[in-house]
């Protein structure tokens, strides 16, 4: 488990891991729902439902949140 800035500790799990990249970076759900081509509710399932990304869509995630995938899941 990690800690992040509010001292919440999160399960480390993708949707942790990309909700906690996503906002380091500043960016909003929308903004990287437009980026990968996929909807707001998608980036929110991805946060919060335990669904992932397919590959293409992984690609596109990386690249923005300037991450290795390896880190995304662990």
């Amino acid at each position: 488990m990690k800690k992040n800035r509010t001292n919440w500790v999160l399960p480390d799990t993708f949707g942790n891991r990309l909700l906690i990249a996503r906002k380091h970076l500043r960016l909003t759900q929308e903004a990287v729902a437009t980026f990968v081509g996929v909807t707001r509710q998608t980036i929110a399932g991805w946060e919060t439902e335990g669904k992932h990304p397919d590959a293409i869509q992984l690609a596109a995630l990386v690249n923005l949140l300037r991450r290795d995938p390896n880190e995304m899941f662990g």
